[in-house]
């Protein structure tokens, strides 16, 4: 593809797979508290770790990506995939790549004339369509990275390749909906950073956003529901992490690599009124 001549020595090819060092398999230290108050600290300590190497790897792969000086010059050939000629190695990639993924989900195995047939129809597919869609869907990408704000500026595409029929028209604005005096749309949402208590978090939202949440739930976990917990519940959980709540109730860990809940509120005004929609909360605790 980048003009790189091929090797079609298998003996050559053979000696330099024998060369890669395969890391041996060193399964996670799992650290288990003997309370939930120090699994907690523990937990957040992982989530840290976590955070810390995510951003070092993103600036590791940052780093070597190549100057555009640097490529400038560089020409792709394209490759047509061809299952009948036994000396491009496409087949010999492709079986091996299926006996992998056959070992990995536990799939039976076939043998090289069924891959090779089955290739021969599923591929063409795979290479066309969503060859096409990705195409298409990192084109959008590039728009939303550059900054473009305009609706005008994305496309919609439909497409028919057995036509051929290719069409693009401007997006749909969102749906607009209102709480109180404020219009949003799907795509808006709350932020709230940092774990609060239960307390604080309903007296954020009176504060910053006049609403009052009776009701709180993370998908079918419900954190809070002012008519029906027992007074006794309600008074000791105004008092508890929100984080650490979600986790009693549904009765499983926050992972260490998630760092926000998604919540949805129902909630009233500060008259008592009901209001009827509001955006969701994306509650960043960690």
């Amino acid at each position: 593809m980048y003009n790189i001549p091929q090797i079609c020595d298998r003996q050559f090819i053979a000696q330099e797979v024998t060369k890669v060092q395969v890391p041996q398999f060193k399964p996670k230290d799992i650290f288990t508290a003997d309370n939930d108050s120090n699994q907690c600290r523990v937990d957040d300590q992982q989530r840290m770790n976590v955070q810390e190497k995510n951003n070092s790897s993103v600036e590791q792969l940052l780093n070597r990506l190549p100057k555009l000086d640097e490529i400038v010059d560089i020409k792709i050939q394209p490759h047509e995939l061809k299952t009948d000629d036994d000396t491009n190695f496409h087949m010999d990639y492709i079986v091996a790549t299926t006996f992998l993924r056959a070992e990995n989900y536990e799939i039976q195995i076939i043998d090289q004339s069924q891959i090779k047939r089955i290739a021969g129809n599923i591929i063409p597919a795979i290479v066309t369509t969503t060859a096409m869609v990705t195409g298409l869907v990192c084109l959008e990408v590039y728009k939303l990275i550059q900054g473009h704000k305009k609706i005008e500026s994305y496309r919609n595409a439909c497409l028919n390749l057995a036509l051929p029929f290719f069409a693009f028209f401007e997006p749909v604005p969102s749906k607009c909906q209102k709480y109180l005096d404020k219009e949003f749309t799907l795509w808006d949402r709350f932020e709230v950073k940092g774990d609060m208590t239960l307390e604080e978090f309903i007296e954020y939202f009176k504060c910053e956003h006049k609403l009052v949440p009776n009701i709180i739930a993370e998908g079918s976990s419900m954190i809070y529901c002012a008519h029906f917990i027992h007074q006794t519940s309600k008074i000791q959980n105004m008092k508890q992490k929100i984080s650490h709540i979600y986790e009693t109730v549904s009765k499983r860990r926050i992972p260490p690599h998630v760092r926000y809940l998604i919540l949805d509120m129902y909630c009233d005004d500060l008259e008592g009124n009901e209001v009827q929609d509001v955006p969701y909360v994306k509650y960043t605790f960690a």
